[in-house]
């Protein structure tokens, strides 16, 4: 009976994922946006330029999770932002090293 291998899932941690996120902020070209958040964004009055500011130097409040639904890492990173408090929600691709924006509220 042949045994099954499963690859090791090295923990991506704050300071990795906070690395990579920054990395995308200055390459947009590796930076995503899903249509649910653009909607969301929408709904709720936020602009692109306050969720990019987040990205920029917002603090990751929760995460990084993986998320085995959609095989890359989930966080959450909250920053002020002209007197709001904005929350973004990121996925990360570690092998691809790019970030696409979930949501945002």
């Amino acid at each position: 009976m042949a045994a099954k291998i499963v690859p090791l899932k090295v923990r991506l941690t704050r300071e990795g994922a906070e690395a990579i996120i920054r990395e995308c902020f200055d390459d947009t070209s590796r930076l995503g946006w899903t249509e649910h958040a653009t909607e969301q964004m929408d709904d709720r009055g936020i602009v692109d330029g306050q969720v990019l500011a987040v990205l920029e130097k917002g603090a990751i409040k929760t995460g990084p999770d993986f998320s085995e639904e959609h095989g890359d890492w989930v966080c959450i990173l909250r920053k002020v932002v002209a007197g709001k408090v904005v929350h973004a929600v990121v996925g990360i691709d570690v092998e691809k090293r790019c970030t696409t924006v979930i949501t945002a509220y």
